[in-house]
């Protein structure tokens, strides 16, 4: 951060306090220019914090060019720029302490819900009424608590905060797709999903959420980010006024005041809360307190910050427990109840739920075994044997005795009897029908006058005999829709080798097109200028304005002055014997005068109205380019020389 230079520095933060993270359109910088800077210098700072990657310049589709400051960066622009501290903790917390349940263990209730069939959609693309309040009922968290983390645009219909929330979630992270019919999982993405540790599900939820949810307003996003970058530790308590009034007095309230932003910070708290990551309570005086819980999200991997500490967390360098075998093992109860331990793999988990029924996801999730998903299992592949295999391999101490009889007594009643597909071959008239029945290589079952059983192997042999006896077949069978997704791979050999390998997850911390208010950008070219002279805009200026320090005619005076007005330049004058700096900003007509601001030494910018008599001698002041800005003087002002005519 500190490698850039003080203008460039100083840029940015007035960026960062206007915009946070949003997109603003190119030329509402000039807004934020100070006072004792000019334009050209303003051009130079916003081309060292784009090569430095500290600034995006963006075109959506239609040609509106716009700014952005990466969302990566925000952390060190909150640590390095603003300088802020954290408010004081408070040593104890009043009445009404509240959170809700882990949002990955919703999320994985959402795709459990979701993995035998999907969510139905309607002709007009809606969710139907009844699969919404199924889904609804699937979830175990209070739905309100998530309303302020509904995207934008409003999220899902007909389903309340939190379905509404998940199921924008699981689209934005490939998880889920919606087709003509419903919305499915998708196989390769979810066992990616499957494969991440539930601290790594929060960073990837919350980076999104971030991006995707909540009111986009600067000063709001200023707090999301600062509450989740800064060094507010998880388990001690905060009050929510005192750490508005960091933001305030960092300028990074947007000029609204902390009892307006209450309400809206106060909102985004109870979400968090509502997603597990938070916990709320009120002092003895009503005032609002929050804390982060141990699971606090972090806002961008590697951020010093948000840096975990895996092996207190009882977490090897791949997320897993140290000892893999003892982390995959959970307890099998004699009434069939399933406990599973926090530190199993949600890999695990999801095998375990393709063949038992979900009931908890506390701290300790249950599951309990049943007959019906067991079937349900050998509907997805896993037949009984390999389910009793499984469950024996990864329970602590092996089965029960009384649970393994109960599974292998419901095993002999499975798999008995089997429904096989049968492909008809119909026929237009009984002629046809004859000459099938009479044909010497074709050996069909004749269901019917017209009608015959083919066996799916012989389907091929078939419709070369036909077509050779002028009565080929069309190739689609009649009536038979498209085959859904093979939801087998889902469980099949579990999500450990589930077909496709680990499919990448969209990273939000990486996207280009993610973050607030983004939508169709094309990231435009960084075309750094030739020379010094091309980045300040010194090329064709006449080397004497440059470099003489001296008196010149009233009308050439004007022309520099002019000129400077034109290029964005500063100029040198000396007024009232004093050498000064002038930024012209505006020249008026008869009498000629220009308007502008003047720097005198050791005193603030000062607006000032200038005649061509007004000064004596001057010098137009060109910007110098840092061409490296990690070893470029900061501030650094040059007089560029260039071989043109002078006057």
């Amino acid at each position: 951060m500190y490698r850039l230079s003080d203008g460039a520095q100083e840029i940015l933060k007035r960026l960062f306090a206007a915009y946070s993270a949003i997109p603003f359109p190119a030329g509402q910088e000039e807004k934020h220019r100070p006072k004792a800077m000019c334009r050209a210098e303003l051009e130079l700072a916003l081309l060292e914090l784009r090569r430095e990657e500290w600034l995006e310049l963006r075109q959506k589709l239609w040609g509106e060019r716009l700014y952005r400051i990466p969302e990566q960066r925000i952390p060190a622009i909150l640590q390095a720029v603003t300088a802020l501290g954290p408010p004081t903790s408070r040593a104890e917390a009043g009445s009404g302490v509240s959170s809700g349940p882990p949002l990955a263990a919703e999320v994985f209730r959402m795709l459990a819900f979701m993995a035998d069939g999907g969510v139905a959609l309607t002709a007009k693309g809606a969710i139907h009424k009844a699969a919404a309040g199924r889904l609804t009922a699937s979830l175990s968290g209070e739905g309100e608590r998530l309303k302020a983390m509904l995207p934008p645009s409003g999220g899902m219909v007909n389903l309340p905060p939190a379905a509404a929330v998940l199921l924008d979630l699981l689209l934005a992270l490939g998880l889920a797709v919606k087709e003509s019919g419903a919305i499915t999982l998708v196989p390769a993405a979810l066992a990616a999903w499957l494969q991440l540790t539930e601290p790594e599900m929060n960073d990837r939820l919350y980076q999104m959420i971030l991006a995707r949810s909540g009111t986009q307003e600067p000063a709001l996003l200023h707090f999301r980010y600062w509450i989740t970058g800064s060094d507010l530790l998880p388990g001690a308590w905060f009050s929510l006024p005192d750490t508005l009034a960091v933001l305030e007095q960092a300028g990074l309230t947007a000029g609204q005041t902390i009892q307006e932003l209450l309400e809206a910070s106060g909102s985004w708290l109870k979400a968090l809360a509502g997603c597990g990551w938070m916990e709320l309570a009120s002092a003895a005086g009503g005032e609002p307190l929050f804390r982060w819980t141990k699971d606090k999200p972090r806002l961008t991997a590697g951020h010093p910050s948000g840096e975990r500490d895996d092996e207190a967390e009882g977490l090897s360098a791949g997320g897993h427990a140290a000892d893999p075998a003892t982390a995959a093992q959970f307890i099998v109860q004699p009434d069939l109840e399933v406990l599973v331990p926090p530190e199993v793999p949600y890999s695990v988990r999801w095998t375990l739920f393709a063949c038992a029924e979900l009931q908890d996801t506390e701290a300790f999730w249950s599951f309990r075994l049943s007959r019906q998903r067991l079937e349900q299992a050998a509907e997805h592949g896993l037949e009984p044997g390999q389910v009793i295999a499984w469950l024996a391999e990864h329970a602590m101490g092996g089965l029960p005795e009384q649970a393994e009889q109960a599974l292998r007594l419901w095993a002999r009643g499975i798999g008995r009897t089997a429904l096989s597909e049968a492909i008809l071959l119909t026929c237009r008239s009984l002629e046809e029908a004859e000459l099938i029945a009479a044909h010497p290589r074709l050996r069909l079952a004749r269901l019917g006058p017209l009608h015959f059983a083919v066996p799916a192997a012989d389907v091929e042999p078939l419709r070369k005999e036909l077509a050779a006896a002028g009565m080929a077949p069309p190739r689609a069978f009649a009536g038979r829709e498209a085959a859904g997704p093979a939801l087998q791979a889902l469980f099949l050999g579990g999500p450990e080798t589930a077909p496709g390998g680990s499919a990448a997850l969209p990273s939000h911390g990486t996207a280009k097109e993610s973050g607030p208010g983004t939508a169709a950008f094309t990231e435009l070219p960084l075309i750094p200028p030739a020379g010094p002279e091309e980045a300040a805009g010194g090329e064709g200026v006449p080397q004497m304005w440059l470099k003489e320090w001296r008196h010149y005619h009233a009308s050439t005076a004007m022309q520099m002055m002019e000129h400077a007005l034109e290029r964005g330049y500063k100029v040198q004058v000396a007024v009232q014997g004093e050498a000064c700096e002038f930024i012209p900003e505006r020249s008026h007509g008869i009498p000629w005068r220009v308007s502008g601001t003047l720097l005198r030494p050791g005193t603030a910018p000062e607006e000032a109205m200038l005649a061509a008599g007004d000064w004596r001698e001057m010098k137009l002041l060109l910007p110098a380019a840092r061409r490296n800005s990690s070893s470029a003087v900061v501030g650094d002002y040059g007089m560029i020389r260039k071989s043109t005519g002078s006057r």
